[in-house]
């Protein structure tokens, strides 16, 4: 954790921003880690390490900023992280927003190189859900997970209040059934 706050401050990390996208994805994680093989207590890990790092990129530049966090944590030297927790780190947050690269992934150690999608998924939904970088807490938001197929239950006519939402999650779904998984939205 020291290493991650040093990163934090050390990119001019917005901590409260970030402590939001790690709350949904720990929740989302929950509710999903049986049905993806995620109990392993280093999923939960490294998903809140990629929540609180994901914007490191931007103190580079805004465009493309996943790209430049990923490459960040593989090349920076981060005291306590073994090497492939580091590459896992940069993959998930390298993939984290628009088109999905799962090219990389096959680069990572079994069962890690299967495992990293589906926490990359998870980090997606919970920063596209925190774009407006509101305070407002999030509705309960339901997942049931199978295979390469998630959908997410939004309380009735929460999704018609938020348009914008709305939007970037029928543009999410495009992205993800381009690499062959099915995001419903309900």
């Amino acid at each position: 954790m020291r290493t991650v706050r040093a990163i934090q401050g050390r990119y001019h990390v917005e901590v409260a921003q970030a402590e939001r996208v790690e709350a949904t994805v720990l929740s989302f994680l929950r509710q999903v880690e049986k049905a993806w093989g995620l109990e392993d207590p280093l999923a939960e890990l490294l998903l809140s390490w990629s929540a609180k790092l994901h914007e490191i990129g931007l103190d580079i530049s805004h465009s493309h900023y996943n790209r430049h966090g990923a490459y960040l944590l593989e090349h920076a030297d981060l005291p306590g992280f073994p090497s492939e927790e580091q590459r896992i780190l940069a993959c998930v947050v390298g993939g984290h927003r628009r088109k999905l690269n799962i090219g990389t992934l096959e680069e990572l150690m079994p069962p890690w190189h299967q495992k990293a999608e589906f926490l990359i998924v998870l980090l997606r939904l919970g920063v596209l859900l925190h774009r407006g970088r509101s305070t407002e807490a999030l509705p309960p938001i339901g997942l049931t997970a199978k295979g390469r197929s998630l959908e997410l239950q939004f309380p009735a006519g929460w999704l018609d209040d938020h348009p914008l939402t709305q939007a970037d999650l029928d543009q999410e779904t495009e992205y993800m059934k381009a690499v062959g998984f099915k995001l419903k939205i309900a």
